[in-house]
């Protein structure tokens, strides 16, 4: 390439889209207008049950496409494709000299490729990426047949590159669990069944573990299961994928009594399956809804459980699993006991649809886990209860997604009294716990040991702050079994009693230590020293209570 040509690069985005757009006919631009630029993904195709009808394989490059015949056209691309003999600048006859500039030519590349990508990718969704050619120009991947008619004229006058990538592109987090996946259990001395996971949970000593339904797994400990390709999952067909874990329990029916029997609250149909540390998957406290299956990313888009529950008479319900997906259907009754397939199992009824391979599914209110898939005809769906079922497999708990602690507002962390109850909320029915990971005090007494403490079924908890005046920082997490929130910390600044009073009585707007004297020493000091650390403390020292 002619030096002049690497200085300059290529035209700015400004010129590529002028001459671009007025180069297309005008009949072309009123009859087909261009798409409004949309935050919203492509329409994504609807999953399909066989694997012959994925995407297409990528067609060969656009490279070297013969420019259109029109004069004007033909005479506006070859000036903005090559050096003028005029000036060299690679600019059109005639037209001004551009001003030299520093820039690299490959940054300016770069830079004009990133333009280009934020205009195109913004208005036309057929567009999937836009990268430099490495030789002054811009390439596209897209698929082809859907591109805009104006973005097709804008890539045959500036003589764009094309590769065809037929789909748009898709993660693939393939490592990532959540409830209503597809799995196949490998039996011995037949095909594999295929089932639904109902949620991720854990097992009785802490390690990872999906619950299922009973039937899907019974007289199979032990034994192998592997989780299904999502995107060949729905309608029925399914594909092996990658190995999840073997059977750690499963009871169909009463124990010892396959049959079951009306009444006995351990009639259940309920599974476990362990997943083992080398299977490199990741279980996350949700269920999946299906819409992201055609990129096997069911994790993409799913619903948190945060908590088990009942159901109950009326309440509307949503299911997820392997064959129909995600559909939602009604409660129809209370708790009580059907016989599925010959066996007695303790659960509920619903509207809910489902087909073969849904057995296991998840079955959940929002955020609250009911019950998985035991069986049902073309009307009703029978489910077992979550709750009930759980008590029966020696200690197998679902995994939650718990709300992380937060303290009341209004609370003044910065000038706290010793012993000072502190209140906020939490995940109901779980534990606070509360670490320090930081604490100072004019005494150098030590931190305080971690605490624990119980919030109520309405989510509420009070905490006594330390009876030593200093600078804490804490470290709230709310626990339930083996699952814990995320991590909240708050840095807080306890004063003695009689100085707290005798701030709050102070004028506001005046200099509320010197005025009333109060022996701050303790909080000082400690702020002196957390701070010395690089940690930034909320409100300690001198203050005033103009605009508490």
């Amino acid at each position: 390439m002619p030096a002049p040509r690497v200085a300059r690069a290529a035209m700015t985005l400004a010129t590529v889209l002028a001459l671009a757009w007025a180069a297309v006919p005008a009949s072309a631009a009123e009859a087909t207008p261009a798409p409004e630029p949309s935050l919203a993904a492509p329409a994504q195709p609807e999953p399909t049950d066989t694997a012959a009808e994925g995407a297409p394989e990528p067609s060969a490059s656009r490279e070297g496409a013969e420019p259109t015949t029109d004069d004007d056209a033909s005479a506006s691309t070859q000036a903005n494709a090559r050096p003028s003999e005029e000036n060299g600048s690679g600019a059109p006859a005639g037209a001004p000299e551009p001003a030299e500039s520093p820039v690299p030519a490959a940054e300016t590349e770069a830079d004009d490729a990133e333009s280009l990508a934020a205009a195109l990718l913004g208005s036309d969704p057929a567009v999937h990426a836009v990268v430099p050619d490495g030789a002054g120009g811009v390439r596209l991947f897209a698929s082809a047949a859907q591109l805009a008619p104006q973005t097709q004229a804008m890539v045959e006058r500036a003589g764009m590159a094309v590769t065809d990538i037929g789909a748009p592109l898709a993660v693939h987090a393939a490592d990532e669990v959540v409830g209503g996946a597809g799995y196949a259990l490998e039996l011995s001395g037949g095909a594999p069944a295929a089932c639904s996971v109902g949620f991720t949970g854990w097992t009785p000593d802490g390690r990872d573990a999906v619950i299922t339904a009973g039937h899907c797994a019974s007289g199979a400990a032990g034994q192998a299961a592997s989780l299904t390709r999502p995107s060949q999952d729905l309608g029925g067909t399914y594909e092996l994928w990658r190995p999840l874990g073997t059977v750690g329990f499963a009871q169909f029916g009463r124990p010892g009594d396959p049959a079951g029997e009306m009444g006995a609250l351990d009639s259940v149909d309920i599974a476990a399956i362990d997943v083992g540390p080398d299977a490199g998957l990741t279980l996350l406290p949700a269920v999946a809804d299906w819409s992201t299956a055609a990129s096997d990313d069911l994790a993409a888009s799913a619903t948190p459980i945060a908590r088990i529950g009942e159901a109950r008479d009326g309440l509307a319900v949503t299911k997820s699993g392997r064959t129909t997906g995600a559909t939602t259907g009604t409660v129809l009754g209370g708790l009580g006991w059907a016989r599925v397939g010959g066996t007695v199992v303790h659960g509920f009824m619903t509207t809910l649809p489902v087909a073969d391979g849904d057995s296991g599914g998840a079955v959940y209110a929002g955020d609250t886990a009911l019950g998985v898939i035991s069986g049902g005809n073309s009307q009703v769906t029978w489910v077992a209860d979550l709750g009930n079922a759980l008590r029966q497999t020696g200690g197998y708990t679902l995994r939650l997604d718990l709300a992380e602690p937060v303290i009341s507002a209004g609370t003044d962390l910065g000038a706290l009294a010793a012993g000072a109850v502190v209140s906020g909320t939490a995940q109901p029915g779980a534990t606070l716990r509360v670490e320090f990971a930081e604490a100072v005090t004019a005494a150098g007494a030590a931190a305080p040991a971690p605490q624990e403490v119980a919030v109520g079924p309405d989510g509420s908890w009070s905490w006594t702050a330390p009876g030593q005046p200093g600078s804490y920082t804490l470290r709230l997490t709310a626990v339930d079994g083996y699952n814990e929130s995320e991590v909240v910390e708050a840095r807080i600044a306890v004063y003695a009693a009689a100085d707290v009073a005798a701030l709050d009585a102070c004028t506001p707007g005046e200099d509320c230590l010197a005025a009333t004297g109060a022996d701050v020493g303790a909080p000082l000091a400690a702020a002196v020293a957390l701070l010395a650390l690089g940690i930034p403390l909320l409100r300690v020292g001198r203050r005033s209570r103009a605009g508490r």
